[in-house]
């Protein structure tokens, strides 16, 4: 998947990490994952910088990487961006 608001990873206990910037961002995607792909994560950390996009980070047995993968992967990049461009609108040229 490309996205430049959503990344995956395994952290150094083998759990499944999907970061997600931008607080409307990750409510699109946390339902997708969860209602449309039967994907439960474990718990969800939210970290923010004054002035910047809240990340969102769920938690995932490590085992579903794949499946999580492979579900992101069917996500219009477009769409994503267009979400993300909700609450954090570009810079004017």
């Amino acid at each position: 998947m490309k996205s430049p608001h959503i990344r995956t990873t395994l952290n150094e206990l083998g759990q499944a990490l999907v970061r997600v910037e931008d607080d409307e961002l990750f409510d699109f995607v946390e339902d997708y994952l969860v209602e449309e792909h039967d994907l439960d994560y474990m718990f969800v950390q939210a970290h923010s910088k004054p002035g910047c996009p809240t990340w969102h980070t769920m938690t995932f047995d490590g085992g579903l990487m794949a499946q999580i993968q492979a579900a992101l992967s069917l996500l219009d990049a477009k769409r994503l961006h267009d979400i993300f461009l909700l609450n954090n609108p570009a810079p004017r040229a």
